[in-house]
């Protein structure tokens, strides 16, 4: 099954983090195991892909939490339950391929993940000399980004009657 949510960032500002939330549902008959989420993304390769050098790391850095209650997308709360992290913040260019969930590797039938994706970018500095902007920067950046969830079947079962 895969589900898609897609979202356009314009002009970042630095150390900025971007909170986003949806709700993951298995709506089939039987579990499913393996949820990953892939991301695609296209735009200001500073932006996507961090470079090798403390000085270079510009990416914007991606982490999924669920809660176990309900999120509070104004102040990012979880009321009435708990937080798990689903998978650590990382660079955006890594979820190029899927990257499995951590906490819930199973979901059952009509079951549901409240997820909170946390977008930053990290706190960094540029210097323009004389106007001209450094040679790897983020200003006037953009970036595109498209979320692909992902989950297979459950493991075969034997039933005896």
């Amino acid at each position: 099954m895969v589900w898609a949510l897609a979202q356009q960032f314009q002009t970042w500002y630095l150390a900025i983090v971007v909170n986003r939330y949806t709700t993951l549902t298995n709506a089939g008959t039987v579990a499913s195991q393996g949820p990953t989420l892939k991301i695609t993304s296209t735009g200001t390769a500073t932006l996507i892909t961090d470079g090798t050098a403390a000085a270079t790391n510009k990416a914007i850095t991606v982490a999924v939490n669920s809660c176990s209650g309900t999120w509070t997308p104004a102040t990012g709360v979880c009321i009435g339950g708990t937080v798990s992290s689903e998978i650590a913040a990382t660079p955006l260019s890594t979820f190029a391929t899927a990257q499995s969930f951590i906490a819930h590797p199973t979901m059952a039938s009509l079951d549901s993940l409240k997820l909170q994706i946390v977008l930053t970018v990290p706190a960094q500095d540029e210097t323009t000399v004389d106007g001209t902007v450094p040679a790897v920067t983020i200003q006037n950046g953009s970036v595109n980004l498209a979320y692909l969830f992902y989950e297979g079947q459950r493991a075969a079962t034997t039933t005896n009657s």
